[in-house]
Order: structure tokens, then sequence, then C-alpha cells
């Protein structure tokens, strides 16, 4: 049954019983359908009181070998009896029904109704009055419970998290857990077993970068330039386009007074940091240690327009302006780095005094 069906059923039976005692299993007629049945209804009757009086006289003419009914059974009783026994006269006795009563199905189904011959008085159709007997609930059909074929049967949770525990790291995982021990141990204080975690990983995979970076960081806060220098030698192999390493390399040399060393460290790589500001600046500080103004010029004007704001970038400008005796582009440049502002106060009375001698 549709839902719409299921609703109308709820609906009836909230309504209460009808007055024959059933519930109709059909939608409920509209109004406007019950009140144009009535005419119909009237034909119905009229057509069967004649049918049935047909029926009677056949029966007197055909049924003389018969033997006469029962004196407690009505001229009715025996044209209902006819009825039932005839199907020729079925066809005449039953009202034609509209083509949207949907009960007609039910009246052709439904036995005889052994009430009296209804009078000519407008009466509700026979298929109403008669109890339909609920049909009883079809029995759930017995499901056979379905068998996983093994071939596809999925592998056990207990196999699956084995295959991932016998299944070896690989070394950059074996560096990667090396060195987040060693940044723990760091921060804890433990210096020294943060340093063999970080060399163990080093030992994993040569080319891990953050291994080979805060070991060089480590041995530089502690003055061994030596340890820094091998680590940093062979980062460089491995990351040449890393500008960090150039960087504390050529710190290391410039230390150790290879001015030259420092300067063909950070050239070497000039060409992959060309747009590295900090990069840019510290090679114009060698080039001005070396007295080589012009590249020391280009080189910081390249990295102040990176980042314009930095005071002491301006006042290196300045300097290698005057070394290249261009003293009135020295001034401006001056000036920039006392209006940029965070030059500490030592350098700000060199830049006073500088201005005060380019006047």
């Amino acid at each position: 049954m549709s839902l719409i069906n299921q609703m109308l059923k709820d609906l009836e039976a909230r309504r209460g019983p009808q007055a024959n005692g059933c519930v109709l299993d059909q939608p409920l007629p509209s109004s406007a359908s019950a009140d144009s049945r009535w005419p119909r209804y009237l034909l119905g009757a009229l057509f069967m009181l004649m049918a049935l009086g047909l029926v009677w006289l056949l029966s007197e003419r055909l049924q003389q070998a018969a033997p006469a009914p029962s004196a407690l059974q009505s001229p009715a009783s025996q044209a209902e009896v006819s009825i039932r026994n005839s199907p020729e006269t079925d066809a005449l006795s039953r009202p034609e029904p509209p083509a949207s009563q949907p009960l007609a199905a039910t009246e052709q189904q439904s036995p005889p109704v052994a009430n009296p011959l209804p009078s000519l008085a407008p009466q509700p159709p026979l298929v109403q009055a008669v109890p339909t007997s609920p049909s009883p609930a079809p029995k759930p059909a017995a499901t056979k419970p379905t068998q996983t074929s093994p071939a596809i049967k999925p592998p056990a949770a207990e196999n699956v998290q084995l295959e991932r525990r016998l299944r070896p790291a690989s070394p950059q995982q074996l560096a990667e857990q090396a060195y987040q021990q060693g940044y723990l141990l760091l921060q804890r204080g433990q210096a020294s077993e943060g340093e063999a975690q970080w060399q163990q990983a080093l030992q994993h995979e040569p080319a891990h970068l953050a291994s080979r970076e805060g070991l060089a960081g480590l041995y530089l806060s502690q003055g061994r330039q030596a340890e820094a220098q091998a680590v940093l030698e062979i980062a460089r192999h491995h990351h040449p386009g890393h500008g960090q390493f150039a960087l504390m390399l050529a710190r290391i040399r410039l230390e150790q007074d290879q001015l030259m060393a420092a300067v063909a460290v950070l050239e070497d790589g000039l060409r992959m940091q060309a747009q590295r500001a900090d990069y840019l600046a510290f090679l114009a500080a060698l080039y001005q240690r070396q007295q080589a103004y012009d590249r020391s010029i280009a080189a910081y004007q390249q990295a102040l327009s990176q980042q314009a704001e930095q005071a002491n970038w301006w006042m290196g400008l300045g300097i290698s302006m005057e070394g290249a005796e261009r003293p009135t582009e020295a001034s401006q440049a001056y000036r920039e780095a006392l209006d940029r502002g965070g030059l500490s106060r030592p350098l700000q009375d060199y830049v006073q005094q500088r201005l005060r001698a380019l006047r």
C-alpha cells in the first residue's frame, strides 16, 4: 500500500468505525463523487428489481421438474438462489459501477448477501455492507545468512599492524626522528645529548638539512669553529643553493682573518642568492673591507631596494660612497641612516661626525 493510502486509512481509523462495523481498505472518495453516486444507485436498484422478476419467471418455466421450494422460503430467497446459480443473470443483476470506482474488484469477489431484497428507497451499494476479512500479513521470507568469500575477506587488523611494525624505516625517517629527539634534549639544557642525537641523524642521512644547521650553530655558539667549518663544508656540497650555510662559513673565514676566502664563499653562491637582502648586505660589507667600493655600493643599493628600512645598511652605503669620493651621495646616505632610526648611540655619533666633516 502506498504512503498516501496508508495516511487515508489512518485518518479513517481515527474517525471511528463505519455504520456496518467495517473500515475500508481503499482511499475514501471525495464529497463530490459521493453525491453523484445516488442517481446511479437508484437506477441500479430498479434494474435489479426488473432482473429479479425476469429471473423468477424463467425459473418457474425452466425448472418445472425441480421440487417446489419450501413454504418457509420467500420469493426473495428463491430469486437470490437463482442469481447465485445463473451466470447469465449475474451480468444482468449487477449494476455497472463508474469507471473511477476502486471497489469493482471487491464486488466481483465478495459472496452474495443473505439480506432480503432491497426496497425502492435509495440504499448504499451492497459491497459496502459486506464485511471483509483482513488478509493475513505475509510471513517474512526467511533470509539465508550471506557468506563472505574467503578470497575477498579483508585482512585482520592485527595482521596489518604487524606488517607496519616489520617494515623498516627509511634513512630519512630515522634522521628526522633523531633530530627531533636532539632538539627536545637541547631545550631541556642537555646539550651533549642533543649533539649526539644530531650526529646520529647525519649518520642516517648525511644530507639532513636541519641537523647540519643545528650542529653548525651549536659549534659556533660554543666557539668550536673548526668543527663548525667541517660541518658547513659538507653542507655546502649537499645543499649548494642554501645561503645560510654560505653566510655561516663566510663569518668563520672572516673571524680567521681570511677575507678573500670569505668573499669567495659568498661570491660562489651569489648567483643563487641574488634576491636575498641580508646576503647582499654582508657581501657589500666584505667588499668595503677590500676597498672595492664600487662593488660595495652596488651590493648595498640592491639590498636596500628590498629592505629600505635598514639604517645600518644606509650607514654602510654612506661609508662606501665616501670611499668612492662621492661626498654628496655619502651625505644623503648618512641622513637616511639617521632618519630611519635604529642605530645605536655610538653609530649615531659616528654618522653625525661624518656629516659635519662632509660640509
